[in-house]
């Protein structure tokens, strides 16, 4: 069973592979496929209970789903997000809802955020909670940041997350994941960190890849970014399926 520290002694040697995963079938599927680690993100209020964005999810929406996921006994590495709000209540909250997702089977919280959240990343390590960071893009501040924006353009600005990279680094967290950050700056986080760097929609260029499933898989509605390879389009393949069961119904 991949751990937190099979993670982090796979940079340099082997790139890692992360997907989302919000099920028990989807969670063996990936597995038996190679996945090195499943992240029970919060993109579920989006992918599966038709939420508009991720700020409504709750701790109890991704304990749920964690349960799911973690039924199947995988070897890839589980970690859950803490969800909004989650770390914006204290220390002590923190580490109780952080526990909570441990107690059901995970090996880890994602965190987004960096110097903001240093007093809950601190608290959570202290508890033995292993943490993931997250720099870039951080869709739990769309209200802040005015959509699903993330810009840093300027050298200050580049300047500003490679700090804030290696402020996560010192902290402890065990990798980092890097989303919508230009891929020149994110190479250049990753080459001045000793933990592994993962990458969404930041270039080849790091430690590994993640990717939300249903966008990989060709389920998701609507909109799937730019950066997203699909492998299959298992939605239209579900339409087709549904519509001849409809067919056959009523011959």
């Amino acid at each position: 069973m991949n751990t937190v520290k099979t993670i982090r002694e796979m940079k340099d040697v082997t790139k890692i592979s992360f997907v989302t995963a919000y099920d028990s079938f989807t969670a063996r599927y990936a597995d038996e496929a190679g996945i090195d680690g499943l992240l029970v993100g919060d993109s579920v209020g989006m992918t599966h209970l038709g939420f508009q964005n991720t700020t409504s999810v709750k701790p109890k929406h991704i304990l749920h789903h964690l349960k799911a996921v973690c039924s199947s006994k995988t070897k890839a590495l589980v970690v859950a997000d803490m969800p909004f709000l989650s770390c914006n209540r204290g220390k002590k909250k923190a580490v109780e809802i952080a526990g909570k997702f441990i107690q059901a089977g995970a090996s880890a919280v994602k965190i987004e955020g960096g110097s903001q959240q240093k007093k809950i990343i601190k608290a959570l390590l202290k508890a033995g909670i292993p943490v993931m960071g997250h720099l870039g893009l951080l869709p739990q501040q769309i209200h802040t940041m005015g959509g699903y924006l993330y810009k840093n353009r300027t050298e200050k600005q580049k300047e500003w997350i490679l700090e804030e990279a290696k402020l996560l680094q010192g902290l402890g967290v065990f990798c980092l994941v890097l989303e919508c950050v230009d891929e020149k700056t994110a190479t250049r986080i990753r080459d001045q960190l000793s933990i592994p760097v993962i990458g969404i929609g930041s270039g080849r260029g790091l430690d590994g890849q993640i990717l939300v499933s249903n966008d990989l898989l060709g389920l998701s509605i609507d909109y799937v970014p730019s950066f997203a390879n699909q492998y299959a389009q298992l939605g239209q393949q579900m339409i087709t399926a549904f519509a001849r069961y409809v067919e056959d119904v009523k011959k």
